[in-house]
């Protein structure tokens, strides 16, 4: 199931542009580990707990948040493209002042 899981989110960020989704959510009841496990295994990263927020056959559950957002998996995006080159900019005015003091 967590190949499967996977490869949906892959699919999803492959065939949608960013502009459309930057963010996978899933939702899980605290008592369901081997669904944990999967979503984590997918590369959803944890995100918190909405305490007492799931009910089900008349029972009352904490659900467990989990999010992926692009960029999660290591593949490059544009965003990413940016900060690195405003990181490159950014070392570039640092070494003009230093000249500039010399």
């Amino acid at each position: 199931m967590s190949d499967a899981a996977a490869g949906f989110v892959r699919w999803v960020f492959e065939t949608f542009p960013a502009e459309e989704v930057q963010r996978i959510e899933a939702n899980v009841y605290s008592t369901n580990e081997a669904s944990t496990r999967v979503v984590i295994r997918a590369g959803f990263v944890p995100e918190g707990v909405r305490r007492r927020a799931g009910f089900k056959h008349g029972e009352v559950f904490d659900v467990r948040m989990f999010g992926l957002v692009r960029g999660d998996l290591g593949d490059e995006d544009e965003d990413e493209d940016e900060d690195e080159d405003e990181d490159e900019d950014m070392e570039e005015d640092e070494d003009t002042e230093e000249d500039e003091e010399v």
